[in-house]
C-alpha cells in the first residue's frame, strides 16, 4: 500500500468521529444533506472536486450537473454508499481502482461526461454493482475483459458513444446481465460473437448504428431475449432465421429502417411476440397474412412512413389476440381495404390519424367493441356511405370519439365534425341496418341457390346429357310416325273411283253388251252415286 493512500486512511480514522458529529455544519453550499436519510443532493452546483467533509456514512451521493473533472482519492471515505450520480460533469478519465472500497455501491451513474476510455482495471472493486450507466460518454472501443470484475451487473448503459469496435470477449464475466444499451453509436455491424457471455440477457437495444442487415442465427446465444429495438438501423436485408433461437421475444422494434417488405418469413418464429413497431419503414404494402404466427400478437405500430400506400385485406387475420393497432402519420396511405382488420373481435384502440383515407368501411371494425378510434387529419368524403357507417353502425355512446374528425369534402360540409352528419344533409335514403341485414341475407339466398343449382348440374351433367338426349329421339321418331303417308286397307270403295269413270266414258259400249235392258237409266245407278272418292287429310284420320 502506498504512503499517500496509507496517510489518507489514517486520516480517515481519524476525523470519522468528529466529521460525523458536525457533517451538516460541513454541507456545501446549494446542496441538500440529510442525516437521517444518509442523502447528499449537490444538484446544479458549482462543485470542480469531490467534496471531502460529508458524513462518512452517507449512502447516496448525487452531484449532477456540476463542473467536476476527476474523481480523486476523497472518494474513499464514503464506503457505504450505495449509489453515486456524477452524470453531467466533465470527466475525462476514471483513474484505476477509484472504486476499490465502495463494495456496497449497486448503482454508479457517470453518464454524460466526456470520459474516452475504460479498462479492465477501471471497475475493480465493485462486487455488488447492479447498475452502471456509461451513456452519452466518448468511449471508441470496449476491449477484452472490460467488466470482467462486475460479476452482479444487471444493467449496462453504453448508449450514444462512439463505440466502432468490440472486443469478441469484451462483455465476460457478465452472466447475470439483464440489460445493455449499445444504441446510438458507430457501430458497422451486429457484434454477434460477443454476445455469448450473457446468456440471460433480456433486453438489447442496438438502435441508431449502421447495421445494414440482420445474418441467420445472430442472437441465437440469447435466449431469454424478450425485447429486441433496433430503431434507426439502416436494415435493408433481414434474413429469414434472423431470429432464430430467440422464440421468446416479446416486443421488437425495427421501425425507421430500410427493408421494402415486411419480413413475413422471419417473424414467423416469434410465436410469442406481442409488440411489433415498423413505423417509418420504406415498404409499400402491407399483404394479407403479414403477420402470419404471431398469434400473441398485442400491439402493431406502423407510424410515419413515407410510402405506405395500401393495406390489403386479410393483412391482421392471423392476429386475433391484437388489442391495438397504430396506422398513422403515413400521408401516401389511401387505401385501407374493407376486411383489412376482419376477425379483430378484442381490437380496443385504433389509430388512423393523418393519414390519405377518404372513406370508412362498416366492415373495419368490431365497433362496439373500441375503446379509442382517431381518424382525424384525413380527407373524408362525406358521402352517403360514410353517413350510414356514423348513424346506423357507430355507437350512439361513442359518437363523440369522432370529434376531432371533420369532413374534407363535398365543400358545403367541408369543415363539419363527422359526429353531425345525418341523411337528411346529403338527402340520402335512409336504411337502417336490420333492411340492410334482411337485404343483405336475401342475396346470399340467391346466390347460394344459384351456385347450388350450377353445382348439382355440374355433378350429373353426364346423366342430364343421355336423359335429354333420349328424349330427343323419341321425339324425332313420333313426328316420323306421323308423317308417314296413310295406307288404307283395300275394299270395295277403293274401285268405286274406277267404276265411276267406266260409267261415265263407256256407257255407250256397256249397253250394247246388255241388249235387254230398255233404257240406259233403268236399272243403273245415278251418276251421283259413283262420283270420284275424295281423299281423306291425314289429318282427319
Amino acid at each position: 500500500m502506498s504512503s499517500t493512500l496509507f496517510t489518507t486512511l489514517l486520516l480517515y480514522i481519524t476525523l470519522c468521529p468528529l466529521l460525523s458529529s458536525v457533517a451538516s455544519l460541513h454541507c456545501p453550499n446549494q446542496c441538500k444533506c440529510d442525516d437521517e436519510k444518509l442523502d447528499i443532493n449537490c444538484e446544479e452546483g458549482h462543485l470542480d472536486v469531490l467534496p471531502i467533509a460529508l458524513n462518512p456514512s452517507i449512502e447516496r451521493l448525487v452531484i449532477k450537473n456540476n463542473k467536476i473533472r476527476t474523481i480523486d482519492s476523497s472518494i474513499h471515505f464514503y464506503t457505504q454508499l450505495t449509489l453515486i450520480d456524477l452524470s453531467y460533469n466533465q470527466l475525462f478519465t476514471i483513474p484505476e481502482k477509484t472504486f476499490q472500497y465502495q463494495r456496497k455501491l449497486q448503482q454508479l451513474h457517470l453518464n454524460h461526461n466526456k470520459i474516452g476510455n475504460i479498462s479492465n482495471k477501471t471497475f475493480i472493486g465493485l462486487s455488488e454493482l447492479a447498475v452502471l450507466n456509461l451513456r452519452g460518454n466518448l468511449i471508441d472501443t470496449l476491449d477484452a475483459k472490460a467488466f470482467m470484475s462486475l460479476s452482479n451487473l444487471e444493467e449496462l448503459n453504453l448508449g450514444q458513444n462512439r463505440i466502432m469496435k468490440i472486443h469478441v470477449n469484451a462483455f465476460d464475466g457478465l452472466e447475470n446481465l439483464k440489460i445493455l444499451y449499445l444504441d446510438d453509436n458507430i457501430l458497422g455491424g451486429i457484434p454477434s460473437m460477443s454476445f455469448s457471455p450473457m446468456s440471460k440477457l433480456a433486453e438489447l437495444y442496438l438502435g441508431v448504428n449502421s447495421l445494414l442487415k440482420i445474418d441467420a442465427g445472430t442472437f441465437k446465444s440469447l435466449p431469454e431475449l424478450t425485447k429486441l429495438d433496433i430503431r434507426g438501423g439502416m436494415i435493408m436485408n433481414i434474413s429469414y432465421d434472423a431470429f432464430k433461437g430467440i422464440e421468446q421475444l416479446k416486443s421488437l422494434n425495427l421501425a425507421d429502417n430500410r427493408f421494402t417488405r415486411i419480413p413475413t418469413e422471419a417473424f414467423s418464429s416469434l410465436t410469442r411476440l406481442e409488440d411489433l413497431f415498423l413505423g417509418q419503414g420504406e415498404f409499400e404494402i402491407v399483404p394479407a397474412y403479414a403477420f402470419i404466427g404471431l398469434k400473441h400478437l398485442k400491439r402493431v405500430d406502423m407510424t410515419g412512413s413515407n410510402k405506405l400506400r395500401v393495406v390489403k385485406d386479410g393483412a391482421f387475420s392471423k392476429n386475433v389476440n391484437l388489442r391495438s393497432v397504430s396506422i398513422a402519420s403515413n400521408r401516401v396511405l389511401g387505401v385501407i381495404e374493407g376486411n383489412a382488420f376482419l376477425g379483430l373481435a378484442f381490437l380496443k384502440h385504433v389509430n388512423l390519424r393523418g393519414n390519405a383515407l377518404t372513406t370508412i368501411f362498416e366492415s373495419w371494425f368490431s365497433w362496439n367493441e373500441l375503446d379509442s378510434l382517431d381518424i382525424s387529419d384525413n380527407p373524408i368524403n362525406c358521402d352517403c356511405e360514410v353517413v350510414r357507417v356514423i348513424q346506423t353502425i357507430f355507437p350512439s355512446n361513442k359518437i363523440t370519439l369522432l370529434n376531432n374528425t371533420l369532413c374534407a369534402s363535398p365543400d358545403p360540409l367541408r369543415g363539419l365534425p363527422l359526429s353531425d352528419l345525418s341523411y337528411d344533409m346529403l338527402g340520402c335514403a335512409y336504411l337502417n341496418s336490420r333492411e340492410s341485414d334482411l337485404i343483405g341475407i336475401t342475396l346470399v339466398i340467391i346466390a347460394a341457390v344459384i351456385t347450388a343449382t350450377f353445382l348439382i348440374i355440374f355433378r350429373f351433367r353426364a346423366r342430364i346429357k343421355e336423359a335429354l338426349k333420349r328424349s330427343w329421339d323419341a321425339k324425332c321418331f313420333q313426328t316420323s310416325e306421323f308423317q308417314r303417308p296413310y295406307h288404307k286397307a283395300s275394299s270395295e270403295e277403293d274401285f268405286l273411283p274406277r267404276q265411276s269413270n267406266f260409267y261415265s266414258y263407256n256407257i255407250n259400249s256397256t249397253l250394247s253388251f246388255y241388249p235387254h235392258l230398255e233404257s240406259p237409266q233403268q236399272n243403273l245407278p245415278s251418276p251421283q252415286l259413283y262420283s270420284p272418292v275424295t281423299p281423306l287429310p291425314v289429318t282427319e284420320l
